[in-house]
């Protein structure tokens, strides 16, 4: 199937496709197949189901009692964000870190309009918080 094709089938008429003769797979051939041990040998012993508590709740709570509040690994900040806009106009004071740095400014200019200031820190790697 030509790309022009596949993209008239996908109903995405206005997609421009750029495609490389020299582009190769994404990863190596032997890396593609999925052949070997699975985890069918640990599916008995493994569960995936969800918890019975929820974390946002508990943050929610937690936060309507506290004066400042600081996020670590805030990520893009959406879920502090989602968490804030329930608390209605009783905000605390909030501080969000991250560590991994392209989502620095994302979570800058997505929390800067909640009066939320992000600071680089990486915990894990034993920064120390600022």
């Amino acid at each position: 199937m030509k790309a022009k094709e596949l993209v008239g089938l996908a109903g995405l008429l206005r997609l421009t496709l750029w495609l490389t003769p020299k582009a190769g797979p994404l990863v190596p051939p032997s890396c593609a197949s999925d052949h070997g041990g699975g985890f069918a040998s640990i599916a008995d012993r493994v569960s995936s189901s969800e918890p019975d508590w929820d974390f946002d709740a508990h943050c929610l709570a937690a936060m309507r009692s506290a004066r400042r509040v600081l996020d670590l690994g805030t990520g893009g900040g959406e879920r502090l964000i989602a968490i804030i806009e329930q608390l209605g106009p009783d905000v605390p004071e909030i501080w969000a870190t991250e560590g991994w740095e392209p989502n620095i400014p994302v979570a800058t200019e997505n929390l800067k309009g909640y009066g939320v200031e992000v600071r680089a820190c990486d915990a894990e790697s034993g920064d120390t918080i600022p």
